[in-house]
């Protein structure tokens, strides 16, 4: 029997995301896993898309590093 329409005797099965292989993280693609940004001068800084952490939130699994089989 359903309680409050969720049937919680369902199981869903959930498979590695093979984006991220469970990490949740990939290589950002802004600074290619660096995280420093090259602007057009000299100087360089932290990434402004990863914040300097070369990582950016897998976008295939939402970044809970599995999905729905």
């Amino acid at each position: 029997m359903s309680l409050f329409g969720n049937d919680y005797s369902k199981k869903e099965n959930w498979v590695m995301c093979p984006r991220c292989f469970y990490s949740g993280k990939i290589k950002c693609p802004s600074c290619g896993g660096t995280g420093l940004e090259y602007p057009s001068n000299s100087k360089s800084g932290p990434c402004s898309q990863c914040n300097g952490t070369g990582k950016i939130q897998c976008y295939n699994c939402a970044g809970f590093g599995k999905v729905k089989k």
